[in-house]
């Protein structure tokens, strides 16, 4: 049994020398449009060999603004979150069990601090405990409990940074 199949007219050439021959008025403007716009950005990309070196708006004002935000950005990194998280806790009326520099420590929560932990590692919610650590290779506490890592997006670090904002900008800013 063979199988014919059917050849059908081809719309384009591509190897042809009028591309636009046999394509209907529309599909010749918009290849006509796509020519002009490429012949367009060859002639920029010739004549504005600046715009590869630097870049656009690569004023002098310009690059020190640039310069600037990455320092203020790189020391801002600088802040240890662990630090920050224990404290916010400590703040709020919780309670740290070790230390940051051991490789499992644990923070007793405050109350409003419970919600929405019950997935986090480490957690437990009979008694408003979290088991952290700051050492991404450290899994397990030495009784072989989970233990939570301490990164930059878990429900916890969330908090802390809602409750200093809070409490900066909030109602006891405002008592002084």
């Amino acid at each position: 049994m063979s199988v014919r199949f059917r050849e059908e007219p081809t719309l384009f050439n591509f190897a042809a020398e009028n591309d636009n021959e046999n394509a209907d008025e529309a599909t010749k403007e918009l290849l006509e449009e796509v020519d002009r716009s490429l012949k367009g950005f060859e002639q920029a990309a010739r004549s504005h060999a600046w715009l590869g070196d630097l870049g656009v708006n690569a004023e002098a004002q310009l690059l020190t603004e640039a310069n600037h935000a990455r320092a203020l950005g790189a020391h801002a990194s600088t802040v240890d979150l662990a630090q920050f998280v224990c404290n916010s806790v400590l703040l709020d009326g919780g309670d740290l069990t070790g230390t940051m520099s051991d490789d499992v420590f644990e923070l007793l929560l405050p109350p409003a601090w419970n919600y929405g932990l019950d997935d986090l590692p480490g957690y437990d919610p009979t008694t408003r405990r979290l088991r952290l650590t700051t050492k991404l290779e450290v899994t397990s506490d030495a009784r072989e409990r989970p233990v939570g890592f301490l990164g930059r997006a878990p429900p916890l670090v969330r908090r802390a940074l809602d409750r200093v904002r809070n409490l900066s900008f909030g109602g006891s800013a405002r008592a002084g």
